[in-house]
């Protein structure tokens, strides 16, 4: 009766090479390297990676920047701008048939609190006398 069946070591004679197409990772540990080996090669490509990234950006943020600070500036922008100011520093009558006045608002603001302390000072002494404040009308800013 002929043989039929062919051990392993005839099929495969050279054994480790199969063990290690059939694992790797046995391979691998075979070979020596550790897991934490890996772990702290990976973790120092990926910190290079995030540090190449950042220095990209940095680097076409400042060139961005400086185009920016370069670039001429709009004469519409400014000039607008300009009008606007213009506008707020000076007085000049709205409608002057109606007595509506246009004021910078610093000149308006301080109008509005002086008006208020006169007003807080006449209630002060009002109330020092034993006289009722003055009745507030409806719709008055307080």
């Amino acid at each position: 009766m002929a043989r039929t069946q062919a051990t392993a070591r005839e099929v495969f004679p050279d054994r480790d090479a199969v063990s290690q197409v059939a694992a790797p990772s046995a391979a691998l540990s075979s070979r020596g390297a550790h897991p934490v080996l890996v772990g702290v090669v990976l973790a120092v490509l990926a910190s290079l990676v995030v540090w190449a990234v950042c220095e990209v950006f940095y680097w076409t943020s400042r060139a961005e920047l400086g185009r920016k600070q370069a670039e001429p500036v709009n004469e519409l922008l400014t000039s607008t701008q300009n009008r606007e100011k213009d506008l707020l520093s000076r007085n000049q009558w709205v409608k002057q048939a109606e007595g509506r006045l246009r004021i910078p608002l610093e000149r308006a603001r301080d109008l509005v609190l002086a008006e208020r302390r006169q007003a807080a000072q006449s209630v002060d002494a009002g109330a020092a006398q034993g006289a009722k404040p003055p009745r507030a009308e409806p719709g008055a800013i307080p």
